[in-house]
């Protein structure tokens, strides 16, 4: 299908035909100048897709739609600094840490967060600012200073990855699994930008990406939060460094190059793939390790490297599902002969209790995505949206 472009207020974009007459009729009910953004349904999954001419409009856009999902994770973690019953934690103190972060956030992200601060009652700056700072603050700071802290072992964020090199393309997958009163602030947004590439994203209220989205160059960037002893500094928080790399990167190294110029915030697992490549990443503050993925590969709340083991506050942690993982993938991967399609990783995706997890007293599966399905809920008991820019004609290309 042939490619072309229309106008919105003062960018162009570029859509096919089809593409191009159903947006037209959206926009005759829309304010153009300001964009226009608006709840779509998948195969009964739910998600945002927004038309911004910029990134205040974009935040404004994002606040007001979101803003139940702001307001909740506000509540969220208004509930664990409580928890903590410790000055260390309170929300005002996290807010006084989560500005150390600012000075390191390009202006046209700070212009964002403050359209969605604008247009949500009783959300402040700050507040969006905490929001985006909150994998940073807890996984950088609080949980390696206080790593015997009896309440943050117990804090979990553990999610299961995995990505997949066959002969003629990639695939990436996860799990995205946390305690279960996160489930209110979680969404799916697709946002379109001029001068940037289109990407499809899971958030958590404020945040302008999780690690868990593509680009519609078919880069994608999937992450497993660990538990490390080493305490990061301050630098650009996780949530704008995957946001900046998804508007600029065409490519996995690309994508790579962005998000590794500065140091990382907190001990992590990456998985970067496009449509040819998949890079692994195991981080640590000041430290990564880089492995160019030939086969398959599976990654969980560890690191697989034995020079990293002494990084961990509890090495064994993970380590079960870890292997439980790594079979699952290579038995699919083989018998597939290297041909793995993204149904069988989706069925990986619902294998019950230890990669799919629903046990709601521990972290359980909240989202999922691979290249394709996405969903909010568990795969194995809801049914699974596909990905719009797969559906779009981008560049994307599957056989």
């Amino acid at each position: 299908m042939s490619n072309c472009g229309f106008t919105i207020g003062n960018y162009k974009i570029q859509r096919n035909k089809v593409e191009i007459g159903v947006m037209k009729s959206i926009l005759e009910e829309e304010n153009i100048d300001s964009g226009f953004a608006r709840w779509k349904n998948s195969n009964g999954q739910k998600y945002l897709e927004i038309f911004a001419p910029d990134h205040y409009q974009l935040g404004v856009l994002e606040g007001y739609h979101l803003s139940k999902q702001i307001k909740s994770f506000k509540r969220v973690i208004k509930f664990l600094s409580l928890t903590f019953k410790s000055r260390e934690y309170s929300y005002k103190k996290l807010i006084k840490l989560s500005k150390d972060y600012k000075p390191f956030i390009p202006d046209r992200f700070q212009l964002e967060m403050k359209g969605m601060a604008d247009s949500v009652n009783e959300i402040s700056f700050d507040d969006i600012l905490l929001q985006n700072c909150f994998l940073d603050i807890f996984y950088g700071k609080l949980i390696p200073k206080f790593s015997k802290s009896i309440l943050l072992k117990n804090f979990e964020i553990a999610c299961t990855s995995f990505a997949v090199r066959n002969r003629r393309r990639t695939l990436i997958a996860q799990n995205f699994d946390v305690p279960f009163f996160f489930k209110n602030s979680a969404a799916f947004v697709y946002v379109h930008m001029p001068e940037y590439p289109s990407f499809f994203s899971l958030r958590l209220g404020a945040h302008l990406s999780l690690p868990v989205a593509i680009n519609n160059f078919g880069v994608s960037i999937r992450v497993n939060a660990i538990k490390s002893i080493r305490q990061a500094g301050f630098s650009i928080p996780s949530s704008i460094r995957v946001r900046e790399g998804l508007e600029k990167a065409k490519t996995a190294q690309a994508f790579f190059n962005y998000i590794t110029r500065r140091d990382f915030t907190a001990s992590c697992n990456i998985l970067i793939s496009d449509l040819s490549n998949v890079f692994s990443l195991e981080v640590v503050p000041y430290r990564y390790e880089k492995k160019e993925i030939k086969e398959c590969v599976s990654k969980s709340n560890t690191f697989i490297s034995d020079s990293l083991q002494l990084s961990l506050i509890s090495p064994k942690y993970s380590k079960k599902r870890q292997k439980y993982a790594d079979r699952r993938i290579k038995s699919a991967y083989e018998k597939s002969g290297g041909q793995l399609n993204e149904k069988s990783l989706l069925s990986i995706l619902k294998d019950n209790r230890i990669i799919c997890r629903r046990n709601f007293l521990k972290p359980m599966t909240l989202a999922y995505l691979t290249d394709h399905y996405f969903g909010i809920g568990n795969p194995r008991s809801n049914p699974s949206g596909v990905v719009p820019i797969f559906k779009s004609n981008n560049p994307i290309i599957y056989n």
